[in-house]
């Protein structure tokens, strides 16, 4: 399975040999799929033509491989591979400003990865990539829960947390500090800041393989959250040298001139200060980081004020503000997408549960159905072993009930049945497992009791229906149970056990119907 997709950023793509020869080899490996009809090698082969696509520029067709995967990882039952073509769709959306969209796909692929039970190295990278993505809308505290599961199921994996979520995680602690102390939240920004650095330098230390630019990304962040907590002087040689590892990534590259000026300014360093700026305006521009692009204006502004020059300032303070307003602007469509998104999935989320409740429950009687009962007595069995308790079963029939519906009609036969229903719940224990096993057969499970014990109950059971006032349902109606019960030992297995009690069962109606009949 290919790694989970990295957050695009807001350069778009780094074009080159590599990602067109992933790409080629995607494309000829999906279509040798498709022939030999793998889904499973189809769905990997177009979610790494989905992310070449991605690397490359070529959005729009990233997203349109990407769904094509989702739908085959799906339909194969891969819902940590569906996460991941999910989270690829979502963030290329992002890129194109599609928030509603991309916000709904990044949040479906969160929940995929909640339902996923295995600790993985995926896992923890798609955790990891879905706080990137809010963190790139700057919900920062959403970001950071993400980040936390990122890390708590690397951290289950032999080696642990990778280099490259930890260092995603130190990342966002830092933009949420450098946003807090904007607010005028010094402790918070303080907090976040230092526990961001001390994330950065472990993974600085760290000594397992990882690619440059997530060291170098790692550096940075050392030498932002020093900004942060005021040591100029020690982030701007740190700032200064990842720049020149940076070159052949404009984001990080324009990060590190941006922040090396920012702490040359501080420093008075007013020549080395405007060299590093400008490369930080040249690479923005050129390259379309707004985000960045504003932050330098704003630093060349504050840089302009020391030296005196008031026009210059003013001109780098109106640059900044137009970048600003055009952010705000899309932020606050973001937020009104968001708020939508969150609506649908709520709604979603409310029919899934209402779904998933009814696929376990018997409509007309309201108790458990079979597929209850073939998930929950493996469990009742593996408990039975485990603590060395009895475990006993119980095949309950309605008798006669064909004629029940023959006679009276079915409306008065469903009556029936859920009378039946109440008097077994009413007489069963608070423990017990009550289902409507198909038709007019219940099955009723008594853990932790013998055959002596539970065939006492059955007699109870059958006595209470037997006197029921049933022509309140129907002039001349009477209704009888005929019941058979087993119990389990150490070589029982469910079916086992169902069969048991069904071959007691047709003793009971060969014998006349509505009695018990017990295992000997």
């Amino acid at each position: 399975m290919s790694n989970a997709a990295e957050p695009l950023g807001e350069d778009g793509a780094m074009d080159g040999p590599a990602h067109r020869a992933t790409l080629r080899e995607a494309t000829a490996a999906g279509r040798r799929a498709a022939r030999a009809q793998d889904p499973a090698a189809e769905a990997d082969s177009l979610l790494a033509a989905a992310g070449a696509l991605a690397a490359m520029g070529e959005v729009e067709r990233s997203i349109v491989a990407a769904r094509r995967a989702r739908s085959l990882f799906q339909r194969i039952a891969n819902p940590l591979a569906e996460a991941q073509a999910s989270l690829l769709t979502g963030l290329a959306l992002l890129t194109l400003d599609r928030s509603d969209e991309g916000l709904e796909a990044v949040t479906e692929a969160a929940m995929l990865l909640d339902g996923v039970p295995d600790a993985s190295s995926e896992r923890s990278a798609a955790y990891s990539t879905v706080a990137g993505a809010y963190a790139e809308i700057e919900a920062y505290e959403l970001a950071h829960g993400y980040n936390i599961k990122a890390t708590s199921i690397g951290g289950q994996v032999e080696g642990g947390a990778s280099v490259a979520v930890r260092h995603r995680m130190a990342a966002d602690l830092a933009a949420w500090g450098e946003r807090l102390a904007e607010a005028g939240d010094s402790a918070g920004a303080h907090a976040r800041i230092r526990e961001g650095l001390s994330i950065a330098q472990s993974c600085l230390a760290d000594k397992r393989p990882t690619s440059d630019a997530v060291r170098t990304s790692c550096a940075i962040v050392v030498g932002e959250c020093l900004l942060g907590l005021g040591d100029a002087a020690t982030a701007a040689p740190i700032l200064e040298d990842a720049f020149a590892r940076a070159l052949l990534d404009p984001r990080l590259a324009a990060r590190a001139a941006l922040r090396a000026g920012i702490a040359r300014t501080q420093l008075g360093r007013v020549t080395s200060a405007h060299r590093h700026l400008a490369r930080a305006l040249s690479l923005t521009t050129a390259h379309r980081l707004e985000r960045i692009q504003g932050q330098t204006h704003l630093a060349l502004a504050e840089l302009f004020e020391r030296e005196g020059n008031l026009v210059a300032a003013i001109r780098e303070h109106r640059a900044a503000q137009c970048l600003t307003a055009q952010r705000h602007e899309r932020d606050r469509r973001r937020r009104l997408d968001g708020a939508r998104a969150r609506a649908r999935l709520a709604k979603a989320e409310r029919e899934t549960v209402t779904l998933s409740r009814l696929s376990y429950e018997d409509p007309l009687t309201g108790l458990g159905n079979r597929r209850s009962a073939q998930e929950e007595l493996p469990r009742l069995l593996d408990t039975a072993r485990e603590t060395g308790r009895p475990l006993a079963l119980a095949l309950v029939d309605v008798d006669r009930f064909k004629e029940i519906n023959d006679r009276h009609s079915h409306a008065a036969g469903d009556d029936v049945l859920r009378t039946v229903a109440v008097i077994l719940k009413r007489h069963c224990r608070d423990g017990d497992l009550v289902v409507r096993y198909g038709g007019d057969e219940f099955l009723v499970a008594f853990p932790g009791l013998g055959i002596g014990d539970a065939g006492r109950i059955a007699e109870r059971l059958r006595t209470a229906v037997e006197q029921e006032p049933w022509e309140r349902i129907a002039p001349g109606m009477t209704v009888t149970l005929s019941i058979g019960v087993a119990t389990a030992d150490d070589l029982s297995d469910p079916a086992g056990l169902v069969h048991g009690a069904d071959m007691h069962l047709y003793a009971a109606k060969r014998e006349g119907r509505n009695r018990v009949r017990l295992a000997a």
